[in-house]
């Protein structure tokens, strides 16, 4: 991991510390393309995931809402998700 990438991260988790108080309820919102759905649900395998598709069915609206122990937490999420191929995370 490149020095750059290490401040994103703690300019992430300084962020979301400010914004959250731990442990919290924290929505996830993805944008995939269809054939990607699996992998995202795979993230939250035992989670109630709420989809909507695109008006041409093309991309799905992925939304998952968890609670969330520590900022540490939530950037694994993200982390997990960042593989995704064509994964916009909102």
């Amino acid at each position: 991991m490149s020095e750059e990438d290490s401040a994103n991260i703690e300019r992430l988790k300084a962020l979301l510390e400010s914004n959250h108080d731990f442990p919290t309820k924290y929505m996830f919102k993805f944008i995939v393309p269809q054939t990607k759905e699996r992998e995202v649900k795979n993230i939250f395998p035992y989670e109630n995931v709420r989809m909507n598709f695109s008006k041409r069915g093309k991309y799905i609206s992925i939304t998952v809402e968890l609670l969330m122990e520590s900022s540490e937490a939530v950037l694994e999420v993200y982390k997990a998700a960042q593989s995704i191929e064509g994964l916009i995370a909102l």
